[in-house]
């Protein structure tokens, strides 16, 4: 969150686990990689995120991927959760990047294969996102219709966590594989 009464506005770019601070890296399409990885699975190989830290890995990884997490999370106190639909995947970052990244276009002007903005206002300018062909479909998903053409958008867009033709068994990366900014 921005807090916009203090002097110093700058974005987080750190955990802190057990008391030491440890710099991890902000460029949200770091963030992306990791919410790939973690998304829906119930076990996460600690060690797989130790790709977000800039200097150092905390001793104790279980706290750090904890921490990890609240940064990729990102939680806002408003909206306050509602009877989402259960079950319905809204977007995918895998699946939906082309529409994300005209969206972002669209509205903001913003070239996301050039530009690297922070994790944090990466997800603000996303939540900030109206009248895009991404909001649309976002909510095609969670349409509630049985019939008409509202439920056979929905059908065209639904995310089904089984569908081997759209999500992919997760594979082990390789370290050339993850997402580099130029910056060691």
């Amino acid at each position: 969150m921005i807090d916009f009464s203090r002097a110093d506005r700058r974005r987080p770019s750190s955990v802190y686990v057990g008391g030491i601070e440890y710099p991890v890296k902000t460029d949200f399409h770091y963030w992306i990689a990791f919410g790939r990885l973690v998304e829906g699975r119930e076990t996460f190989p600690l060690g797989e995120a130790d790709f977000l830290y800039q200097w150092g890995i905390p001793g104790d990884r279980e706290a750090g991927f904890r921490e990890l997490v609240k940064f990729y999370e990102n939680r806002q106190p408003l909206p306050r959760p509602a009877g989402k639909a259960p079950g319905v995947i809204p977007y995918d970052w895998e699946l939906d990047s082309e529409y994300i990244y005209a969206a972002f276009m669209q509205q903001y002007r913003i070239d996301l294969v050039a530009a690297s903005p922070h994790w944090h206002d990466f997800c603000a300018l996303f939540n900030g996102l109206a009248g895009t062909k991404l909001n649309d479909i976002i909510s095609a998903r969670y349409g509630a219709e049985k019939k008409g053409p509202l439920a056979e958008m929905r059908q065209a867009w639904e995310i089904a966590r089984d569908d081997p033709d759209l999500l992919p068994a997760p594979r082990r990366r390789r370290n050339e594989d993850w997402p580099t900014t130029g910056r060691k």
